[in-house]
C-alpha cells in the first residue's frame, strides 16, 4: 500500500520506523539510567535472584517504570508483526494511510490489553494458591523474561522487510514467544509444586490460563 503520510512513500515502513524508533528509545531510557543492566539480568535469571535484581533496580529507576517499558514493547513489536503480515496478505489495501496507521494501533490496543489483563489474572491466580513472597519471585521472574523476550522481535521484524526473508521473521518471532511460554511455565510449575499445589489444579492451570487463551489468540485468524 503506497502512501505519502510520512516520507518513506510506503506507509507499512513508515509506521514500522516509527515504532521501533520509539520502542528503541524506551530500552535505551531504561539502559542509560541502570549501568550494567544486561549483566544484571543475566546473572538475576541464572541465579534465580529476580528479587535482588528489582532490589538493586530500586537504585536507579523506579520498578514499575522497568515492567511498564518491558510490557509496551512486547504489544507495540507484535502488533507491528501482525501489521506486516496483514500487509503481506493484502488485508490493508482498501485502506487509507491515515486508516492503516489507525489498524496498527488498533493492533497495540489489542495486544496491550491482552497482556494487562493476563497479568490480572495471573495476580488473581498468585492470591489464590500462592504465598505474597512466591508471587513477588514469580512476578519478578515474569517482568525479566517479558523484557528478554521482546528484544529478539527487532530482528524478526527487520527480517520481515524484505519478501526474501519475510517467513524468516515470523518463525523467528513465533519460535522467541514459544521458548518465552516454555520457560514461563516450567518456572511457575517449579514455584507451584513447590507450594504443594495439586497436580489437577496444575493442569487446569495449564490448558485454562496457557494453552487455550494462545491457542486462541493465534489460531482464530486461520480458521475459516
Amino acid at each position: 500500500m503506497q502512501g505519502m503520510l510520512f516520507w518513506s512513500g510506503h506507509i507499512v515502513h513508515d509506521v514500522a520506523f516509527l515504532v521501533l524508533t520509539l520502542g528503541l528509545l524506551l530500552v535505551g531510557l531504561v539502559t542509560y539510567r541502570t549501568p550494567g543492566l544486561v549483566r544484571m539480568i543475566a546473572e538475576s535469571l541464572f541465579y534465580r535472584r529476580e528479587l535482588l535484581f528489582f532490589a538493586q533496580l530500586r537504585r536507579s529507576i523506579p520498578c514499575w517504570l522497568f515492567r511498564f517499558v518491558g510490557r509496551g514493547l512486547s504489544a507495540l513489536l507484535l502488533a507491528l508483526i501482525t501489521f506486516f503480515l496483514l500487509d503481506r496478505e493484502d488485508l490493508l489495501i482498501q485502506f487509507s494511510p491515515r486508516e492503516m496507521v489507525g489498524v496498527y494501533l488498533a493492533l497495540f490496543t489489542f495486544f496491550a490489553l491482552f497482556f494487562w489483563i493476563r497479568r490480572l489474572a495471573y495476580r488473581f491466580l498468585g492470591w489464590v494458591y500462592l504465598s505474597r513472597d512466591t508471587y513477588k519471585e514469580w512476578s519478578s521472574c515474569y517482568a525479566l523474561l517479558e523484557w528478554i523476550w521482546s528484544l529478539p522481535l527487532y530482528i524478526a521484524i527487520i527480517l520481515q522487510f524484505r519478501d526474501e526473508t519475510f517467513w524468516y521473521g515470523v518463525g523467528l518471532a513465533a519460535g522467541t514467544f514459544l521458548l518465552w511460554r516454555i520457560i514461563l511455565l516450567w518456572r511457575t510449575i517449579s514455584l507451584l509444586t513447590g507450594q504443594k499445589v495439586s497436580y489437577l489444579l496444575l493442569s487446569l492451570y495449564l490448558c485454562g490460563h496457557e494453552v487455550v487463551p494462545f491457542v486462541l489468540l493465534f489460531g482464530i485468524p486461520f480458521w475459516g
